[in-house]
Order: structure tokens, then C-alpha cells, then sequence
């Protein structure tokens, strides 16, 4: 296996706190910026501290980057999530179901993963973390959202950002809805899952590391359209649900549940992910669950053909969930002509 030299725990934070959280910083920025936590009585004033209640229990911290680490993870790789292998015309491409939150035993490729990215040349992810001009898109559309949500909805938001231990200063640095699905991720650290080591940043630090190729499958500006709302009722209303679903605990149960399939690759279990999600009861929940997925699938098929009809031979890794169903990226890329063969 390649070695790593990864980043520093330092610089990923620094690129991903830029563009304010979104694509796969949106799900691993916050937990660099977490590095102390916010209520950290050891550092208030005597007189603050003897006011002080009871510390807040915070959820652990991700291991900082490290050669370790990586070594450590490669040792005992094993295969993890959903590949397909789809050739057309004289060259084969890979598809990769990923999840955007791990563990450090899980920041190496197994065997056939490893296997599938020697035989590509180049690494699709929805959105390239590492990309300065992504990074500063990013900024630049975030920074133009200003929105005016109702104070006691901005007070929930702000509770549930000081309870997860995160810095009360990066509060403002996004959106509010951006900041409410930044804790979605965030969820499941309780539960041993960091999103710093989602399964797109294992990817593009190996690249990094190996002078790969990175590429984004969608634009900064395409992602942000179906994360942000449309107005300040929109917005408030997303807000609203997520913390919602925070709170009474469903979302950290969904990713328990998620990551047990995808450490698995138990793909019956994830395209039956309607029947049990307790998630789509809703025609709004349902409206946005098209939105987040079936909508982007097009456009993400349209690019990987668009790679792999250039010569590239491509390892296009998405979420999971954009590779079930009649509208997933296997079912599509089949549709263009590819063979499609799901290998376990």
C-alpha cells in the first residue's frame, strides 16, 4: 500500500474553517475547530468559574492526524462501503459508496479498495476539500447569506452548537442552516464517529499524499443551492427539523444504524434505508430527501461519463445513498451503456 503522509490536523482545519463548513468540510471542519472545548472551565476567571454549573459532558475529540494513525489504520484495513466496477468502450472506472463520518481504524483502503484506486489514475469526491478555489467559492457565497430567523429558533441553535462543546465565535461563520446540518454530522462523536474522518477525506489525503489526481464532481456553487434555503422561512424551517431531529435523539441513532450498514456493505439493508429511516414521513421530508439525492444523481452520472469518455479512468466516490435505486449512479451509468458489476 502507498505510504501517507498526511496532513496536519492544522491544515486540514485551516482549509476547511475557510469555506464555512460546506461540502466535506461541512461535515469535518467544525470537529478541527473543536480542538478545545468550548466550555472549558480551566481557562475562565475564578469569579466566572465559582458561577460556573456543572461542566458540560463533551463529546470526545478526533485523534489529530498522523503518521500513526494512518499506519496504524492500514494494518488491519478492511473493505468497507459499496463498489462497483462500470467499463465501457476500453477502460474500466470504479464507484464508490462512501459515508461522511468514520473511525481511525477506518482512514486506510482495504484490499479491493486499495485494488480499484492502483488500477485509476484519477479520484472523484462530490467536493475536493482541498481545492483552494472551491475553498474561496465557497467563502464568497456563504459570506453573501445573511438571514433573519426568529430569536428563539437562533437560541435553539445556539444551545445545541454550545452543548456539542463547539467555539461560539464559529457560530456566525456560516449560515444558520449550513451550521444546523454541520451538527447532523457532528451527532454521532458521541458514538465513536468523527466526521474528520469521513471516507472523502481518507481519499483525499491518500491522493495528497500519493500526488493523485483529486476532482469535484459537483460545483461549490450546485452543492451550496441544495443545502442552503431559498428564503428566510426555508431556511428556518431546515433549521427547525434538524435541530428537531437532534434532539430527540434520531439522528444520532440514524448514523449508528448507517454506519453499521456501511461498515457491513449490507446494500439490501440501505435500499430499504425509507422503511425504517423513520426519516420520510413527511411530504416535506420527502421533497428534500429528492432534493438532496435523486436530483444530484444526473448530474453526477453526467460527470463521471464525462471523465471516463475522456480516457480517465476514474474512482468516483459518493455517498451511499446516491447509488441505490432506480435513480442511483449504477442504475444511471448502466443506462449510458457501461457494464455494471457490483463487487464484494
Amino acid at each position: 500500500m502507498p505510504s501517507l503522509s498526511p496532513l496536519s490536523s492544522t491544515a486540514a482545519g485551516s482549509a476547511c474553517r475557510r469555506w464555512a463548513l460546506v461540502g466535506l468540510c461541512l461535515l469535518s471542519g467544525t470537529a478541527w475547530a473543536a480542538t478545545k472545548p468550548a466550555h472549558s472551565h480551566a481557562a475562565a476567571k475564578p469569579a466566572e468559574a465559582k458561577a460556573a454549573k456543572a461542566p458540560v459532558s463533551c463529546p470526545p475529540l478526533p485523534a489529530p492526524f498522523s503518521p500513526e494513525l494512518f499506519s496504524q489504520a492500514a494494518e488491519h484495513a478492511t473493505d468497507r462501503g459499496f463498489l462497483w466496477k462500470i467499463t465501457k468502450g476500453d477502460h474500466s472506472s470504479y464507484l464508490y459508496g462512501t459515508f461522511h463520518a468514520g473511525k481511525a481504524e477506518w482512514m486506510a483502503p482495504g484490499p479491493k479498495i486499495q485494488q480499484a484506486l492502483d488500477s485509476t489514475d484519477v479520484t472523484g469526491i462530490e467536493i475536493n476539500p482541498l481545492d483552494p478555489a472551491i475553498q474561496r467559492e465557497m467563502a464568497t457565497i456563504t459570506q453573501g447569506v445573511k438571514r433573519n430567523l426568529p430569536a428563539e429558533l437562533q437560541a435553539r441553535l445556539k444551545t445545541r452548537w454550545l452543548a456539542d462543546c463547539l467555539p461560539e465565535a464559529a457560530l456566525s461563520s456560516a449560515p444558520p442552516e449550513i451550521q444546523a446540518l454541520s451538527l447532523t454530522f457532528l451527532a454521532g462523536r458521541r458514538d465513536g464517529l468523527q466526521p474528520s474522518f469521513g471516507t472523502e477525506i481518507m481519499l483525499a489525503v491518500l491522493a495528497r499524499s500519493n500526488d493523485r489526481p483529486v476532482v469535484s464532481l459537483e460545483s461549490a456553487s450546485g452543492q451550496l443551492a441544495v443545502l442552503l434555503g431559498s428564503n428566510d422561512a426555508e431556511a428556518a424551517n431546515l433549521v427547525n427539523r434538524t435541530l428537531t431531529e437532534i434532539e430527540r435523539g434520531q439522528t444520532r441513532r440514524l448514523l449508528s444504524r448507517v454506519a453499521q450498514i456501511w461498515e457491513q456493505g449490507d446494500l439490501d439493508a440501505l435500499e430499504h434505508y425509507a422503511d425504517w429511516c423513520d426519516c420520510l414521513k413527511t411530504p416535506l421530508d420527502r421533497s428534500q430527501m429528492k432534493k438532496l439525492m435523486d436530483d444530484r444523481n444526473p448530474a453526477l452520472a453526467d460527470r463521471v461519463d464525462g471523465l471516463h469518455s475522456d480516457g480517465k479512468k476514474v474512482f468516483a466516490a459518493v455517498g451511499s445513498l446516491h447509488m441505490v435505486g432506480p435513480t442511483g449512479l449504477p442504475k444511471l451509468l448502466e443506462q449510458r451503456g457501461y457494464q455494471v458489476e457490483r463487487l464484494r
